[in-house]
């Protein structure tokens, strides 16, 4: 089965964060079973704009902003969303009160795949959780590999 991972979860396998090891492990686990991992074309937007802004603010170097896309495009197979897929993602974010749609169009995604979104955002997990949206998965819970 399929899972869909926003952009939270990809940078971690790009920039060393806070759970990048558990986004690791699940890429590892995903890869290991030949599991498709998804996301929305969006994805490749907010990567780019959030890699380019590490390397220009000197946390990465420059040829780690590629790599960091590679990382990320190497598995993560995108998927160009739909009219249909837009306006769950629109009613998803009415019916949960947020401020935007970036975090719902993934959700929406996931809910047409009928699968898993991992996230690393706690906010946006929590408030999901609250609505009823329990394949909302927060990374930080992915379990670690045992050596």
């Amino acid at each position: 089965m399929p899972i869909v991972v926003d952009t939270s979860v990809a940078l971690k396998w790009a920039l060393s964060e806070v759970h990048s090891a558990n986004a690791t492990a699940l890429r590892r686990d995903m890869l290991l079973r030949r599991e498709d991992i998804v996301a929305p074309s969006l994805l490749l937007d907010e990567a780019t704009k959030t890699l380019y802004q590490a390397g220009r603010d000197g946390i990465v170097p420059w040829p780690s902003v590629e790599q960091g896309l590679d990382d990320i495009l190497i598995v993560v197979r995108l998927r160009i969303s739909t009219l249909a897929t837009a306006r769950r993602a629109v009613a998803l974010s009415r019916m949960t009160t947020q401020t935007y749609v970036y975090g719902t169009q993934f959700l929406a995604l996931a809910e047409r795949l009928n699968c898993d979104l991992w996230t690393a955002d706690d906010r946006f997990q929590r408030a999901m959780q609250r609505q009823g949206f329990a394949r909302v998965r927060a990374i930080s819970i992915y379990p670690l590999p045992t050596t």
